[in-house]
C-alpha cells in the first residue's frame, strides 16, 4: 500500500522523534513556595514505554519528596509513585512506565502531575498536565475542531475528510437528538490494517475490527482506504463487509457515528451512582449508523410474530454470547430507541441524559424524565411492535399488480377453445391470486 505523509497546516506530525514532548515549568498552589520546577518533559518508547523527566530546586532546603500522580482520563485511581533521589537542593528523576505488557491504547491521554516537598516542610504540587501516548512508528495525518480529532496515516485527504464529516455529523446529530456534546475533543485512531492494529495492542487476541475507551473519549478502529472489512466489538458480531472505500461504503458510515454515539453517551450520562442500560447505549449508537436497518427491522418483526421478543434483563446488560440472541438484542434495542424518540422525542431523550448525569440509578430517572418506569416503557414497546405487526396485511401486492394478474388470468380465459385449457387458466388464476406468506 501507498503511505502518503503529512504535509502542509491540515496535516502536521504527531510526532518526528521518540524524545522530547515538552519542556515548561509546574505551577505551584501556593505562589510563594520556594520550590520551583526548572524543567520536566516525557519520552514516549510507545508501545513499549512512557517516561517522565523532572528536574526541582527549592531556595529553603533540600529537597526530600519527589511523587508522581498519573492516570489515563477517566481511571477512577490514579497511579501515585513516590521516587528515590539523594536529598539535594536541587534534584533531577525520572520515573518509567512500563506499557507493553498493560492496555494502554494509541493515542491514550495521559493525566499527570507531581507533587515536591523539602526539608523545611514547603510543598509544591503542580497543575494537572496531558500528554497523550501515541504511536509513533508511523507518520500521522489530522483533521480536528474543538470538538473531534481524526488521526490517519495511509489514505489521502479526501478519505479523513470523508471519515472527520461522519464524526462531525454524528456530533451533531447527537446534540439535536439527547441534547448531548463532548465535554472535551474526542479522539479517532485509524489503523488500515489488521497488522497494524493488533501491532498496537500486544495483549489482544481477539479478532476485532476496533476498541472504544469511551472513558477516555477514545476510540481505535481498522477502515482502510481500499477495502473496508472488520468485526467490531459494537458490530452485532457478524462481520461487516465492503468492496473499497467511497462515499456510499457501509463500514465507515457504520462504524464512526456508531463509536462517536458511545463516546458522547457515556460523557452524557455518566456519574459513579448512573447505571443506563445496555440497550439505550447500543441503540442510540445503532441509531447514529448512516446505513440501512433492514436486516435489524425484520428480525424484530420476525421475533414479535413468533413471541420470541428477548426479556427487558436480557437488554439491560451483557447481550451474551450466543449469535442469535445477540443480533436480536441489538434490534430490538434500536427499535425501543426509535420508539422512545417517536414517543418522548428530543427533550425526553435530553432530560433522561441529564438525569443520569446527576447521579440518577435507572429506576429513578425514566420515571423523572418519560413518565414510565423502565419495565412499563419495556411493555408499551412490545405492546406497539405486536400490535403493528398484527396490523400488517398478510398480502402487500399493489393495486396495478393486482389488476396485471386479472387482465392475464381473463386473456388465458379467452383463449381456451376447451375445458382442459380453461382448467389451465382457472388453475394459473389461483397460483397468481393466493396471497404470499409473510
Amino acid at each position: 500500500m501507498k503511505r502518503y505523509r503529512c504535509s502542509g497546516a491540515p496535516r502536521v506530525l504527531l510526532v518526528v522523534v521518540a524524545v522530547l514532548c515538552w519542556s515548561m515549568p509546574a505551577t505551584s498552589v501556593a505562589a510563594d513556595s520556594p520550590i520551583s520546577v526548572v524543567e520536566q518533559s516525557t519520552e514516549n518508547h510507545f508501545p513499549d514505554e512512557l517516561l517522565w523527566h523532572i528536574t526541582v530546586r527549592s531556595e529553603a532546603s533540600q529537597i526530600t519528596r519527589i511523587k508522581l500522580v498519573f492516570g489515563t482520563r477517566g481511571n477512577r485511581s490514579p497511579t501515585s509513585v513516590p521516587l528515590s533521589f539523594e536529598p539535594a537542593t536541587e534534584v533531577s528523576v525520572q520515573h518509567r512506565w512500563y506499557t507493553k505488557y498493560r492496555d494502554v491504547p494509541p493515542g491514550a491521554p495521559i493525566l499527570f502531575h507531581w507533587v515536591i516537598g523539602d526539608a523545611a516542610g514547603n510543598e509544591l504540587v503542580s497543575e494537572e498536565q496531558i500528554v497523550y501516548y501515541d504511536d509513533i512508528r508511523f507518520s500521522w495525518q489530522q483533521l480536528a475542531n474543538e470538538q473531534v480529532a481524526l488521526f490517519w496515516y495511509e489514505g489521502d485527504q479526501a478519505f479523513g475528510q470523508e471519515l472527520f464529516g461522519l464524526a462531525n455529523e454524528a456530533i451533531e446529530r447527537l446534540a439535536t437528538e439527547i441534547g448531548a456534546r463532548p465535554a472535551f475533543q474526542v479522539r479517532i485512531v485509524i489503523y488500515p490494517s489488521e497488522e497494524t492494529f493488533f501491532s498496537a495492542f500486544p495483549r489482544m487476541q481477539e479478532w476485532v475490527g476496533g476498541r472504544a475507551f469511551s472513558e477516555m473519549g477514545l476510540t481505535v478502529q481498522i477502515i482502510s482506504p481500499e477495502t473496508s472489512m472488520g468485526w467490531s466489538e459494537t458490530s452485532r458480531g457478524w462481520p461487516e463487509t465492503s468492496r473499497g472505500w467511497s462515499e456510499t461504503s457501509p463500514w465507515p458510515r457504520q462504524v464512526i457515528p456508531h463509536e462517536i454515539a458511545h463516546l458522547l453517551f457515556y460523557q452524557a450520562t455518566y456519574h459513579p451512582l448512573s447505571d443506563p442500560p445496555a440497550w439505550l447505549n447500543e441503540g442510540l449508537a445503532q441509531h447514529c449508523e448512516l446505513v440501512s436497518h433492514a436486516h435489524q427491522e425484520k428480525l424484530v418483526r420476525d421475533a414479535a410474530r413468533h413471541d420470541s421478543l428477548l426479556p427487558l434483563p436480557y437488554l439491560t446488560g451483557s447481550f451474551g454470547s450466543d449469535p442469535e440472541q445477540v443480533s436480536l438484542a441489538y434490534a430490538q434495542s434500536l427499535s425501543m430507541v426509535e420508539y422512545a424518540l417517536r414517543r418522548f422525542g428530543p427533550e425526553g431523550m435530553a432530560a433522561l441524559m441529564a438525569a443520569y448525569r446527576e447521579g440518577q440509578p435507572t429506576r429513578q430517572a425514566m420515571p423523572a424524565a418519560w413518565g414510565v418506569s423502565q419495565e412499563a416503557f419495556y411493555e408499551q414497546w412490545k405492546a406497539a411492535t405486536l400490535t403493528a405487526e398484527e396490523a400488517m396485511p398478510l398480502d402487500t401486492v399493489s393495486p396495478a399488480a393486482v389488476l396485471q394478474r386479472a387482465l392475464l388470468v381473463f386473456g388465458l380465459t379467452i383463449c381456451c377453445c376447451s375445458t382442459s385449457l380453461l382448467t389451465v387458466a382457472v388453475v394459473v388464476g389461483v397460483l397468481l391470486f393466493k396471497p404470499r406468506e409473510m
